[in-house]
């Protein structure tokens, strides 16, 4: 077995008498497929190390069979290692393999489809090993693995039977479906973590990475990610995101001992620039803290503070943070369920605003009953025809509404907007019945998220006058969405609801006891309070609800002052100027519009 080159084991580093290293020895660890440079700089630290290699891909003619896998691994005295860090990154595949075959014929070996021209070697390498790289890892040790994608092995298990009788195959591939390029080690399985292939530079150091946070900062400038990885059930619990990518994916996160167990920690990065001396910086400053046991030489007399050695009434107080962590997670994981629980049972608002086609369509047919709509139905599905139909239509109350849906990555065009008119008139026709009105429901600049689109001004000033003076409506998806998340907030009822689809023109997600009644002018944060300027026709008093339409939702505030010109009056009459107290102001600015809200009695009790 080959060494690597640089200090002998035993010898002490730069800045370590002989004496310290004896006493305090550094871990022993091992680099697989890393650069020497980053064994090198390692080695000048004052670290045990060894590099070897899982194999490399290798080409082999294109073709309908098999041929035998041929690996060429080196992994010298990897049982005795402590940290093993390892680089998932695909290498490039070799002209040819790299070792000799050395299986006998008629003797059972795995073999490999040549149908890619590409055979890879690393999958079995990390199946044969996967024991004792559990052990280490069961032990303690630390594993510190750069991200790559999950390939399959692809192998089947066969034996050569000669030259007549050809090749006969004991177990098909799917017998090793577990069998990967990250099965060297079980805690990385299908069943623990999910891996995507992706790619991109773009990666945000996650808001719960704590300490290890200015670490990352310092080392993912210019790091590139080759997959995503998802937690699953096996490791819920144990799993802390540290960095994702633009669409908040993890692309690094750690793995923590599963309780009661003598386990150690794995790594998740991605690809770097300088993977030697991240690692220095890493075996230097934050795994010491969390593995103490391995870096005896950091420790040094500490090891007085392990639990064997420690206070007794210290050991009592360590247990009782335990207890309040083991409550805490368990919090956690009721609240994780809470969360998926709610996001399949309103996973159709999120839908509203990224979907198109028949998932949109879904998702808008969804939100009209929870609206209270009770008949709305598929028109494609409510009859088979060859013509083009609208997507839905409600049928609780006249006139029938036909609904066309469509999800657009741009501005709506006039074609978009009016195509729901070209179906008005032969469905009275065909119905027979004269109440039949168009609404036009778009998913606009659907690739942008919903405040950064153009909202104000979605339709061409021309579509907006076509649809006021021959009565159909235009309505865009985010404001369906604000409409529906506003009545789940607020208790709207489907009587204050449902007329807005009937409207005519633009349709903006105002219920019907909603009466404007002016605009915000000024915002006094410190003094909890808005100005508001009221409209002409309008007045407002002591004892009044009103609402302010805020960029998403509506705020509700029940009137307790009112102040004109700096005194306090009871009501304030059309035009004038007032000041109101509100619960919060964070987001009220000038111009935004307040409402009246007509209350039932029984609302006004409740209120």
């Amino acid at each position: 077995m080959c060494l690597v080159r640089g200090r002998k084991d035993g010898e002490p580093g730069e800045t370590r008498s002989a004496q310290t290293e004896l006493k305090f020895p550094r871990p022993k660890i091992l680099l697989v497929d890393l650069p020497q440079a980053a064994a090198d700089g390692l080695t000048l630290a004052g670290y045990r190390v060894r590099s070897g290699t899982f194999g490399r891909p290798y080409r082999v003619p294109v073709g309908d069979g098999y041929r035998p896998v041929v690996e060429q691994a080196t992994l010298p005295e990897y049982p005795e290692q402590e940290i093993v860090v390892v680089n998932l990154a695909r290498p490039e595949p070799a002209e040819g393999p790299e070792g000799e075959l050395t299986q006998s014929r008629g003797k059972p070996a795995l073999w490999a489809p040549v149908d890619e021209g590409v055979i890879d070697p690393r999958p079995k390498v990390m199946w044969q090993v996967s024991d004792n790289f559990d052990r280490i890892y069961g032990h303690g040790g630390i594993f510190v693995v750069f991200v790559g994608p999950r390939s399959p092995g692809r192998y089947v298990l066969a034996h050569d039977a000669g030259k007549y009788n050809g090749l006969r195959i004991d177990a098909y591939e799917d017998s090793f479906a577990s069998v990967d390029s990250w099965c060297f080690s079980s805690v990385l399985g299908k069943d623990y973590i999910s891996v995507v292939r992706d790619a991109g530079n773009e990666i945000s150091i996650a808001e719960e990475a704590g300490g290890i946070a200015s670490f990352l900062q310092a080392h993912l400038r210019g790091a590139r990610f080759e997959a995503t990885i998802q937690s699953n059930w096996q490791t819920k619990g144990r799993w802390l995101a540290l960095a994702h990518n633009k669409f908040e994916e993890p692309v690094a996160a750690l793995i923590t001992p599963a309780p009661e167990t003598d386990q150690g920690l794995i790594l998740l990065l991605p690809q770097v620039n300088e993977p030697g001396a991240l690692l220095v910086d890493l075996l230097g400053s934050f795994l010491p803290t969390l593995a103490p046991r391995l870096f005896p030489h950091v420790e040094g007399a500490k090891w007085v503070l392990r639990s064997e050695y420690e206070l007794t009434r210290v050991v009592r107080l360590k247990s009782e943070i335990d207890a309040v962590n083991r409550k805490a997670r368990e919090e956690v994981d009721r609240l994780d369920a809470a969360i998926q629980e709610e996001r399949t049972a309103n996973g159709y608002l999120h839908e509203l605003l990224i979907g198109t086609g028949d998932d949109l369509v879904a998702a808008v047919k969804t939100a009209l009953q929870r609206l209270g709509f009770e008949r709305v139905e598929d028109a494609d599905v409510t009859k088979a025809s060859a013509d083009l139909r609208e997507d839905l239509q409600i049928h609780d109350r006249s006139p029938l509404l036909l609904v066309e849906v469509k999800g657009i990555s741009s501005l709506p065009s006039e074609a978009d907007a009016l195509q729901v008119t070209k179906y008005i008139a032969p469905r009275m026709k065909e119905l027979k019945r004269l109440d039949v009105q168009g609404l036009t429901i778009i998913n606009h600049q659907r690739n942008l998220p919903a405040l950064e689109r153009q909202n104000g001004q979605t339709f061409q000033p021309d579509v907006l006058t076509n649809a006021t003076e021959h009565g159909f409506g235009l309505l865009t998806t985010w404001d369906l969405y604000r409409l529906a998340r506003n009545t789940i907030i607020h208790g709207w009822s489907h009587e204050q609801v449902a007329p807005i689809l009937f409207r005519t023109g633009r349709i903006e997600p105002v219920p019907e006891h909603f009466v404007p009644i002016g605009v915000v002018g000024d915002v006094w944060p410190q003094a909890a309070a808005v100005g508001i300027k009221l409209a002409p026709d309008a007045s407002l008093s002591i004892g009044d609800t009103i609402a302010f339409e805020a960029k998403v939702d509506f705020a509700v505030e029940r009137v307790t002052s009112i102040q004109v010109d700096n005194e306090s009056v009871a009501e304030a009459v059309g035009g004038t100027y007032v000041g109101v107290k509100v619960g919060a102001t964070g987001d009220l600015r000038d111009g935004t519009r307040v409402f009246l809200i007509q209350l039932s009695g029984d609302e006004e009790e409740t209120a």
